[in-house]
């Protein structure tokens, strides 16, 4: 007869590491401020089922670009599937993923892949586009992003960061599918924010709003700064407390 397994400290503890979720990074107040101001613009609108009828080539499928952090795309997809099937639609997705995601696709991406320079990322993520967009015959492709992402923190790039790189990505598609051409794809780009452990919203961004206001994001941006260099400048004019002063 075989002995049974007891329970044991060290069971219990595998049980209890297979049953905690890993905590989520939310966005820090920098991101918050950005996204408050992005979303009063109307720069990031609610990802909802009207873009479907807008663009009705998302109904049969897309190119989806996104990072590789799991659960940041699957929320991303599941939404898009979720909103197809309001309507009724059963879209193919195409998927390429990577650290980053809709980030690296252009040539002037600051994320650091080893042994590829960022030309050399940019021709791949596009090689990996036109694959999808060939052999599955689409005509969309969903460029994603999500903050705050460990890729983008790497190079620094705050919100608005961010989405200026997926702006840079969504013309570097557009180039390759002009209009004009027979092969012109719609490109959507959205972004994913973690305002908080439980608060996951999915944007898309607003092409027209984001041109109309790119001066005023960039003096909000410079204006920020510029409190900031003050603020730390103050600190240290002002050194550290004497001892036992309160």
């Amino acid at each position: 007869m075989e002995n049974e397994c007891s329970p044991c400290s060290n069971c219990n503890a595998t049980n209890q590491l297979r049953m905690k979720k890993p905590k989520i990074p939310t966005l820090s107040e920098r991101d918050r401020a950005q996204a408050s101001l992005l979303l009063h613009a109307g720069i990031l609108r609610p990802f909802e089922t009207s873009l479907l009828t807008r663009h009705p080539q998302l109904q049969k499928g897309f190119v989806f670009i996104g990072c590789s952090d799991g659960s940041v795309s699957r929320i991303i997809q599941n939404r898009c599937h979720r909103i197809c099937a309001e309507i009724g639609a059963t879209p193919c997705v195409h998927c390429f993923q990577a650290g980053g995601g809709g980030l690296l696709v252009p040539p002037s991406t600051p994320i650091d892949i080893p042994g590829l320079d960022s030309a050399g990322i940019s021709a791949f993520c596009r090689k990996q586009i036109a694959i999808g967009i060939v052999v599955k015959e689409l005509q969309a492709v969903m460029l994603s992003a999500h903050a705050p992402c460990a890729a983008a923190a790497e190079a620094n790039l705050d919100l608005i960061g961010t989405i200026e790189l997926l702006m840079a990505a969504k013309v570097e598609i557009r180039d390759q599918y002009p209009r004009s051409s027979g092969d012109h794809v719609v490109i959507i780009p959205a972004i994913l924010l973690q305002f908080s452990q439980r608060d996951t919203q999915l944007f898309f961004i607003h092409i027209d709003s984001w041109r109309r206001h790119l001066a005023t994001l960039a003096e909000w941006r410079e204006s920020a700064a510029a409190r900031k260099r003050r603020m730390r400048k103050v600190r240290t004019h002002e050194g550290p407390s004497p001892a036992g002063a309160h």
